[in-house]
C-alpha cells in the first residue's frame, strides 16, 4: 500500500523538482522528492508513503488558499470605478476620464453614491464615504477636508 501511494503521489511532485533542478535551483519539491526516493532506498515504505501523502495534501491546501487569494483581490480590484470625474483647472469643468487614467495631483469630484477613483484628499465638501472594503468597518466613515479618502 505504501509503494502505490508514493508512485501515485511522486510524479507530480518529481516533475515540478526535475524543472527546478534544470534551473539550477532547489526547492521543497526537490527536498520531497530526495525524502521519498530516500525512505524508498532505506525499504521504509510507510515514511515514504506518509511524506507524499503529506506533501500532496500541503500541495492541495497552497492551491486552495492561492486561488482564494486571487478570487478576493479580483474583487477588490472590481470595487475600482471605470471612470472619474475630473475638474478642468482652467475652466472648472467636469471632465469624464477612465480612471486608469487619473493624472496624479488632479482635483476630482466625488458625488453621492461615487466611488472613490484613487486615493487622495478632500479638498472641500463633507460626505460620509463607505470604507468597509478597506477597513472592514461596517459604517461610512465621515470625511471633512485635509482627510484622507481611499
Amino acid at each position: 500500500a505504501g509503494i502505490g501511494a508514493v508512485f501515485f503521489g511522486l510524479p507530480p511532485v518529481a516533475m515540478k523538482a526535475y524543472l527546478t533542478m534544470r534551473r539550477c535551483q532547489f526547492d521543497a519539491n526537490c527536498m520531497m522528492v530526495t525524502a521519498a526516493l530516500g525512505s524508498l532506498a532505506l525499504g521504509e515504505y510507510d515514511e515514504a508513503a506518509s511524506v507524499s501523502f503529506l506533501f500532496s495534501i500541503s500541495e492541495w491546501l497552497e492551491a486552495r488558499a492561492t486561488k482564494k487569494a486571487r478570487r478576493a483581490l479580483g474583487e477588490i480590484v472590481s470595487l475600482r470605478p471605470d471612470y472619474a470625474n475630473v475638474i478642468d483647472p482652467a475652466t472648472g469643468d467636469i471632465v469624464i476620464i477612465p480612471a486608469s487614467n487619473l493624472p496624479v495631483g488632479c482635483r476630482v469630484s466625488v458625488r453621492t453614491g461615487d466611488k472613490v477613483p484613487a486615493d487622495g484628499v478632500v479638498v472641500e465638501g463633507t460626505s460620509s464615504v463607505d470604507e468597509s472594503s478597506l477597513t472592514g468597518e461596517a459604517r461610512p466613515v465621515e470625511k471633512h477636508p485635509g482627510e484622507e479618502v481611499s
